[in-house]
């Protein structure tokens, strides 16, 4: 949660990363690709992917 005047700051921000994960996200598995196998370069992307999602999601609500 943003305050009013800075919720263009937080889209602009969070344009911003969701593009550079987008442009950089190919490019390093095309390099990991070439340093290891594909199995293993599957597997540690799909760890990285599922990092977020293991780890637990803390609500403002609960602060009190």
């Amino acid at each position: 949660m943003v305050h009013p005047e800075e919720r263009g700051d937080a889209l602009a921000l969070t344009g911003t990363f969701r593009a550079t994960a987008l442009f950089l996200s190919p490019l390093a598995m095309a390099g990991l690709v070439t340093l290891v196998p594909v199995t293993a370069a599957l597997l540690a992307a799909g760890l990285l992917i599922i990092t977020p999602a293991a780890t637990p999601w803390r609500s403002n609500k609960d602060v009190d």
